[in-house]
């Protein structure tokens, strides 16, 4: 039934030599090396191998969870930030940092990570970290807007204030310990009033609520005021339609650092989404308040000589003095005084349209529309085409999205059976039962019910719950690593029958026997393949990476990034260079080989090049372009990503503008209105417009007269 590609016996055995000498799997580069950031440093969103200069340690791997600086400088290894501090050998990523001293004997930096702590309760994803030992929880950082519950995580930090206060906060902070502003977050605020100093982030979920947002995780926050400091909106270009609801789309902030300029507050930042109309940007690239690109990808990673030009961007800090920083807590108090709705907040005018979460919440589960084909945006937008059945026009990124514009499940909908009312995101899907409602998936945030599910077990809609270190068993992972992409292979009836069974154990009971659930799976001759968010323990000789398939009944890699990818593509990690992630995953329930569905964590600009949302087909490219997918929605931008994918992709017929399944007089209609234009692009669309090339001309005329009496359309 299933076929594997297993990694070679010498494969591993090159790997292993490559990288042997890189010291131990908590390798560090030492207090002195943090200099180098001083002024200036970053993150990636992947790891690569570096071709330029070698790091202090020898390891020419550079992790996602690594601390980067000017001209190739390792700043900081995942260790160095992780281990030193909080006992943890793991590497977790690096989601938001701020250098606040630099001296080695003094070294303080705050950050944030991708995973959560393989430590019981010693913090989460969402917690601001600090290299003095000191935890602020997320939900104190969140305290100051009262109705936001749970943890949001964290996607980017600054601290603001003079820097005397700054250490002394953090010196009391420390004091406290985390369980302390567990207890009494609310007086997080108190302190960084009492200290005179700000704590600016943003978030990786929407507060409270995507459905009537109190504000987005494209938003620039104040942990102090409780005020947006910059909107999504005001931080881009009034061309680009970013906030919520007012302009469409809310591109997140990835990182960002906010400094004062003589006109006021300015940002330095990135987003979670690419743009491809004016001015252009990617997810990687520095951007700067209302004014588009400062550094792009490739300009700050390429003194590493990586084998792919673009690498995201997870972390951003810069350097903002002394005198900057006065100014910026002046213009934040006057900010609270004001209290203005922002803009890009939502209006009590508007708020009818939005979904109140005590309001009906429409049918449950129209999972027709996603029997072949359903996925997930990586960013909220407002859909512009038909209304939703509950009237809200905003799409979620934690929405079940099908064919025809249909939204087959909201966040709540699927989580419903697990008492959760809160949209924690969709990561990861597998709709398994129309007919009984039956859909796999995990979320991108931790269930806000203390030690209910983490954003890295499997959950399904008839109350299983699979933690991630059971599915990790086979793989002697022992501590939850993500689960960014499933697929069940098997016969259908099986597949439920496991599901049925297995919601009969409680999450407690796979966290003490984790070898059960591969017995079980074997037992129903069914198999779970998956791929995490972050590299496995050994990051020096990594046994995969978080772009490979995984098996969990067999314990090895179905498919290793680079087999996903064509040969022109750098992927895979150390022979090629690059891990290219894995974000979402599809496929024949055979396990077929070759007929792979799927998306990256990575674009590329080589040949074939793809974005981060298009459906790709193992070892072929791009069958299906993310503008295709969201198109029938009428988004204000024709990018939002892909998160979760389930089904096959099927490309549609060009010419089927109403989408009803064919080409006839109504689209004919249509085609002749657009016919001759020449002013297509963003943010005027034309959809006669196939070939993108801003006009519709003879080109397209033979592609609708070649679809024109079509019936089968998708």
């Amino acid at each position: 039934m299933r076929k594997f590609i297993i990694i070679p016996t010498f494969v591993f055995l090159f790997l292993v030599t490559f990288l042997a000498s890189a010291q131990q799997t908590t390798a560090e580069v030492g207090p002195e090396s943090l200099r180098h950031c001083q002024d200036m440093a970053f993150s990636v969103e992947e790891d690569f191998v570096t071709h330029g200069p070698e790091p202090p340690d020898g390891n020419p791997v550079i992790s996602d969870g690594d601390l980067l600086g000017s001209n190739c400088r390792v700043c900081a290894r995942n260790a160095d930030l992780l281990h030193t501090f909080f006992d943890v050998e793991q590497d977790l990523g690096l989601d938001a940092v701020h250098v606040i001293n630099a001296i080695p004997e003094i070294y303080q930096v705050a950050f944030s990570t991708e995973l959560s702590s393989p430590h019981a309760g010693q913090f989460t994803a969402g917690d601001l970290l600090i290299t003095n030992v000191g935890i602020i929880p997320n939900v104190a950082l969140l305290a100051a807007f009262n109705a936001v519950q749970g943890d949001l995580g964290l996607d980017a930090v600054q601290f603001v204030g003079d820097s005397v206060d700054i250490n002394r906060f953090l010196a009391a902070a420390k004091t406290a310990g985390r369980q302390y502003w567990v207890d009494n977050p609310g007086l997080l605020a108190e302190m960084l009033t009492f200290y005179g100093i700000d704590i600016l982030f943003s978030t990786e979920g929407t507060g409270p609520n995507p459905g009537s947002p109190l504000f987005l995780d494209g938003d620039f926050l104040s942990a102090r005021f409780g005020v947006i400091v910059h909107s999504n909106g005001s931080l881009l270009p009034a061309s680009v339609p970013a906030g919520i609801p007012a302009r469409g789309v809310d591109f997140g902030l990835d990182a960002g650092n906010i400094v004062r300029d003589g006109e006021g507050l300015m940002s330095s930042f990135s987003t979670e989404l690419l743009y491809q109309g004016d001015p252009n940007f990617t997810d990687g690239d520095v951007l700067t308040l209302g004014n588009g690109v400062v550094f792009a990808n490739k300009d700050l990673i390429n003194c590493f000589e990586p084998k792919a030009d673009f690498l995201g961007l997870d972390a951003f800090f810069s350097t903002v003095g002394q005198g900057e920083m006065e100014s910026i807590i002046a213009e934040l108090k006057e900010m609270a005084k004001e209290s203005v709705p922002d803009s890009e907040r939502i209006d009590q005018s508007k708020k009818s349209l939005l979904l109140n979460p005590d309001s009906p919440k429409g049918p449950l589960l129209q999972l027709e529309a996603c029997r072949t084909f359903a996925f997930s945006t990586e960013e909220d937008f407002l859909t512009r085409g038909p209304v939703p059945p509950d009237g809200n026009p905003i799409i979620s990124d934690g929405d079940l999205l099908g064919r025809y514009c249909v939204i087959c499940a909201r966040n709540h909908e699927l989580l419903s059976i697990f008492d959760v009312s809160a949209d924690l995101g969709l990561d990861a899907v597998d709709v398994i039962g129309v007919e009984t409602g039956l859909v796999v998936f995990s979320t991108e945030l931790d269930s806000p019910n203390a030690g209910q599910f983490t954003a890295g077990d499997l959950l399904a809609t008839n109350g299983t719950i699979i933690p991630n270190t059971a599915l990790l068993k086979m793989f002697n992972i022992n501590y939850d690593i993500g689960l960014d992409a499933l697929f069940f292979v098997g016969e259908l009836e099986r597949i439920a029958g496991f599901l049925n069974e297995a919601r009969e154990f409680s999450r407690d009971f796979w966290l003490r026997n984790p070898d059960v659930l591969v017995d079980m799976l074997r037992q129903w001759q069914v198999d779970i393949w998956f791929s995490t968010e972050g590299t496995s323990l050994m990051l020096t000789v990594p046994s995969f990476l978080d772009g490979d398939l995984l098996s969990v009944a067999s314990g090895v890699i179905a498919t290793p990034n680079s087999i996903l990818l064509p040969n022109s593509v750098p992927a895979g990690i150390p022979h090629r260079g690059v891990d290219f992630g894995l974000d979402a995953v599809a496929g024949h329930r055979d396990g077929l080989e070759g007929l792979i569905n799927f998306s990256t964590e990575l674009l590329f600009n080589g040949e074939p090049g793809f974005s981060d949302g298009d459906v790709l087909k193992q070892g072929n490219g791009v069958v299906g372009v993310n503008k295709d997918l969201i198109l029938c929605f009428e988004p204000a931008a024709n990018f939002l990503g892909l998160d979760a994918l389930s089904g096959g992709w099927i490309p549609p017929c060009d010419g089927d503008f109403n989408h009803d399944g064919d080409v006839d007089g109504s689209d004919l209609a249509v085609f002749k209105d657009d016919f001759g234009r020449t002013d297509c692009g963003v943010p005027t669309t034309c959809p006669g417009d196939f070939d993108d090339d801003g006009d519709v001309a003879e080109s397209e005329l033979v592609r609708f007269a070649a679809n024109f009496g079509r019936t089968d359309c998708t």
